[in-house]
């Protein structure tokens, strides 16, 4: 869920609150953004959500169409002012309710804390950097209450902080002017990936559909969407085996670290466990990961039937006054859940035993990273676990859908029982004394109300006194009972109905007291989620058809650089590769600011279908892939860290938003040209294209040359402008390179008979043409159409003193 409010001031200012409900997982985000709103694009391609809630009234036009292009198929619901979507001060008192926080400041999560005025006052008065947030935080509580599950949500304190990336990444270019050392200047830094670089990139699947002019249905929509998602960065590396593994992937692609520690540290863990010397063993690993259930889901569960809130009728909770009708399936299924919990503890403590079982053999020791995965609570884990298997039986519990604590393990339920069998000795007692005051041997019979009755031969009757009341009989015997009996019986009842009223609280505490170690939990469950990545990583390198290398990351800030050689892309290759059709991914190399290439800038030409995008997407891929910590499928590659991927690629318009392919290029260019630094990698594709020829190209060269006066960053600009290339040709700083192809009968007049071999390989030097009608002759238009189209082409480059051809 993303509850979204803008400022009703001139700038544009929005205050973001989203939850996961599966999780119980709150993050709050305040921050100014650009006209093109480019933080809050990229907020909602790393968080897409299910469902939106926004003020009434507050969005603006602009604003509500980026959401309704965007967000196309998610459900939208405006709240009333203040009744609904809270103030931030009305928002700060609902938290004050013993429910959510308390009134002790200082028991609240430390994230909410930080958002106060000032965390020492007795009365929470926001601070006015996080007012749109904590309002937005208070539509989230009124809508959650609403559907009853605010306490379940808001009690577990999961909050945290979501800092857009362009905003948090400003502090390396503040970091540079200062004149840190290369260690401190990437500490805690992570590559930006925006919303417009994901979708082009194909980083992560894509979960909505585009909102272009062109109109499709809906399976080939769905039919688009999963192509996308094959065919995504995410897809290709993903081996990860647990649910909560593949959620903490989908964030490492998203947002991959620039950390060198971070860095390092992955690589090392990704090399062990790569190593031949592991690979026997990896399949057991494997076995276990895939046995752990989603814990992180599973917690939220464990906490909400834990909590006393539901059962107090106080509270008002339809638990409280609820009578299920099946109410001993329901229960059981709670149990269940507890069970399937502690069993994915038990294989998490499985897991870590036998990863020091197998560090322990071989020569070379694993990584900290891996070592603090996989080590770390493990004395703790193994005591509670320990706890829990001796706390109850648990075939009993399953299937009475009750847990019956064993002695000593609750003090009230000790006391119930003991009081039970108290009564039970006192009636068996009483049975006695009948027994030798009647001179026969009776007995207890009876069930429910009328249990305990004594069923005394009718021989023996003659015995009997005054005191013995008849109740019922049957051949032979009388039944009897007496005001002494029936109060030994009274007592029995109350102590079991007592007994069964503490059982369904004892089974209560026992979901809590799992649920107070939920800390300690969710951090072995990240650190498995942490594990399951580099194992993920790994299983891709031994997996692949290519060969595979250590990106060789060069942490200095004068010459930003990137040297791939024989590289694939790797969607793509593996793709090509898992394919029945005898399709070959030629590698290509690629240099900017190193090697034979010191320039920054390529300048790339080739033919129409030449592979021009696909080698500046292989170089973007490869970079982010090498961010991650993983392997690269090419023979080596260095570089310096990127601190964020622009891609101005593909030609698409916001129909929703009222913007043409032409406005959508020059937006995206805007971006590039006010965000981008020196340690950035640019990709630009065909800028100009959505406007005439002179004009596309005029822009084309003013943007190329500012970004290699002005930025100086590692650019790939691809285009069809062959008078482009003229112009800039004597600058060292770009190099002029094209994407080679084979060409026959290019010197006849006939358009139509000239053939090409695509080559896809990088060479040197501009391509002279862009062979544009053989393409219309591989789309099938006509011959004679093409011929036409030929001779215009001529007649217009001969008008206008042009040399370069289509």
């Amino acid at each position: 869920m993303l509850v979204l409010w803008v400022s009703p001031g001139g700038s544009l200012r929005f205050g973001v609150c989203f939850v996961d409900c599966s999780i119980a997982a709150f993050k709050l985000a305040e921050f100014d953004d650009d006209a093109n709103q480019s933080n809050l694009r990229t907020l909602l391609a790393h968080n897409y959500p299910v469902q939106l809630l926004y003020e009434k009234g507050a969005l603006s036009a602009p604003s509500m169409a980026l959401v309704s292009t965007m967000l196309s198929a998610v459900s939208k619901e405006a709240l009333l002012p203040k009744r609904q979507f809270l103030s931030a001060e009305t928002t700060l008192t609902t938290l004050c309710n013993d429910n959510y926080f308390g009134a002790h400041l200082d028991d609240w999560p430390a994230t909410v804390r930080q958002m106060l005025a000032s965390p020492d006052a007795a009365i929470p008065a926001p601070s006015e950097c996080h007012r749109l947030c904590l309002s937005s935080l208070g539509a989230v509580l009124w809508y959650l209450k609403h559907c009853l599950v605010d306490v379940d949500t808001v009690s577990m304190r999961r909050f945290s902080v979501y800092i857009p990336p362009y905003i948090a990444s400003k502090e390396i270019g503040k970091g540079a002017k200062n004149g840190m050392e290369a260690e401190a200047f990437w500490e805690g830094k992570h590559m930006v990936l925006d919303g417009v670089a994901l979708s082009n990139l194909h980083i992560v699947p894509s979960l909505s559909v585009s909102g272009s002019s062109s109109a499709s249905s809906s399976f080939a929509a769905s039919s688009s969407r999963m192509n996308n998602a094959n065919f995504s960065l995410y897809n290709t590396v993903n081996r990860c085996q647990t649910p909560f593994g593949k959620r903490l992937l989908r964030q490492w692609i998203s947002a991959p670290i620039c950390d060198q520690k971070s860095l390092l540290g992955r690589q090392k863990s990704v090399e062990w466990l790569f190593s031949d010397e592991r690979r026997p063993n990896l399949t057991k690993m494997i076995d276990l990961l895939r046995k752990i259930p989603d814990l992180e889901r599973l917690f939220q569960r464990i906490h909400t039937i834990g909590l006393k809130y539901r059962m107090d009728s106080g509270n008002g909770h339809p638990d409280s006054r609820a009578n299920l009708f099946e109410a001993d399936k329901y229960n059981k299924r709670k149990i269940k859940d507890l069970l399937i919990v502690l069993d994915g503890l038990e294989d998490t403590r499985k897991l870590m035993l036998l990863f020091k079982e197998i560090n322990s053999q071989g020569e070379s020791k694993a990584s900290p990273l891996l070592n603090e995965c996989l080590s770390a609570h493990y004395k703790e884990m193994v005591e509670d676990l320990a706890f829990f298997k001796g706390a109850f039986d648990r075939e009993n519990a399953f299937e009475r859908g009750v847990i019956l604590p064993r002695r000593g393990v609750d003090s009230e339920y000790d006391g119930t029982c003991r009081e039970i069998e108290q009564c039970k000795e006192q009636l068996e007692a009483y049975l006695g004394w009948a027994s030798k005051k009647l001179k026969c041997t009776p007995k207890f019979v009876g069930t429910g109300r009328n249990s305990h009755q004594l069923e005394i031969p009718e021989s023996a009757c003659h015995n009997l006194t005054d005191d013995f009341q008849f109740t019922s009989q049957r051949k032979g015997y009388k039944r009897y009972t007496t005001n002494n009996l029936q109060k030994l019986v009274d007592k029995l009842n109350d102590a079991e109905t007592n007994c069964a009223t503490i059982s369904a609280e004892v089974t209560r505490r026992v979901f809590a007291d799992l649920d107070v170690r939920k800390d300690k939990w969710s951090s072995i469950v990240h650190q498995i989620a942490t594990f399951d990545c580099l194992m993920a990583l790994s299983l891709y390198a031994q997996s692949s058809p290519h060969k595979m290398c250590f990106p060789e990351f060069v942490f200095e800030f004068d010459k930003p650089f990137v040297e791939i050689q024989r590289g694939f892309h790797p969607s793509l290759a593996d793709l090509k590769s898992a394919s029945a059709g005898s399709f070959n991914y030629i590698p290509n190399s690629c240099a900017l600011g190193c090697g034979s290439n010191t320039a920054h800038t390529m300048l790339l030409t080739g033919p129409n279908m030449g592979g021009k995008s696909t080698l500046m997407r292989q170089v973007a891929i490869l970079v982010a892939l090498a961010h991650i910590g993983s392997m690269v499928p090419a023979d080596s590659m260095r570089l310096t860290p990127v601190d964020r991927i622009f891609c101005r690629i593909g030609a698409s318009d916001r129909l929703s938003a009222g913007q043409s392919t032409f406005f959508v290029e020059l937006s995206e260019t805007n971006t590039i040209l006010s965000q981008a630094t020196r340690h950035s990698l640019v990709l630009i594709d065909e800028l100009g294209r959505g406007t005439s020829t002179h004009d596309g190209t005029a822009i084309a060269c003013a943007v190329l040359k500012h970004i290699v006066r002005s930025i100086g960053c590692r650019t790939l600009f691809s285009t069809h402008y062959h008078s482009l290339c003229n112009f800039v040709a004597t600058d060292p700083r770009i190099a002029l390179a094209h994407m080679s192809c084979m060409v026959e009968n290019a010197d006849l007049a006939d358009p139509t008979m000239e053939s090409i071999t695509f080559l896809y390989t990088l060479a040197e030097g501009m391509c002279d043409k862009s062979y544009g009608f053989y393409t219309a002759k591989m789309a099938g238009l006509n011959t004679e159409l093409i011929r036409h189209a030929s001779q215009a082409s001529n007649l217009l480059c001969n008008k206008n003193g042009m040399e370069e051809r289509p």
